[in-house]
């Protein structure tokens, strides 16, 4: 999950030098029920987006590491419990209460389960095994008498 973790370090060092809203800006008005969530991500100071990371970081390595333990493989599923966990949890620490508190853990869950998959492939391209495929491709289709253009 290193991609997941630089990603957030990432947004956490970019997020710190945003201008910041004031907590009576009509963008939060919009939010509606999400307010509290946005509002600790965009207008509270750095030490509580770092405290907001932290918690991500933390339920997300815990609860991948207690899924891969209960079943024995590390795959999408595993993954997506994860970030709905994570979802759930900063939703809650952040003040939000409802039933949106679950949408916040589907979304963090597709977004988890995304980071995953698209981990996998770039690690599979690395690793060349896309380009291993090709080159026995181009063996077989040489020996049956085909072209390769």
């Amino acid at each position: 999950m290193a991609t997941v973790s630089e990603y957030l370090v990432w947004e956490a060092c970019t997020a710190f030098s945003l201008p910041q809203p004031s907590p009576t800006s009509p963008f939060l008005s919009r939010c509606g029920d999400y307010a509290p969530l946005v509002e600790s991500f965009l207008t509270k100071g750095p030490l509580k987006k770092a405290n907001n990371l932290a918690i991500i970081s933390v339920c997300n390595s815990g609860i991948s590491s207690v899924m891969k333990k209960i079943t024995g493989d590390e795959d999408v599923h595993t993954s997506m419990v994860a970030g709905f966990g994570y979802g759930v949890v900063i939703s809650l620490a952040t003040g939000m209460r409802g039933p949106n508190v679950l949408s916040v853990g589907v979304m963090c869950a597709l977004f988890n389960g995304g980071m995953f998959k698209d981990e996998r492939e770039s690690a599979l391209a690395k690793s060349g095994f896309f380009t291993n495929i090709m080159v026995v491709r181009e063996a077989a289709l040489s020996k049956s008498g085909f072209s390769t253009i």
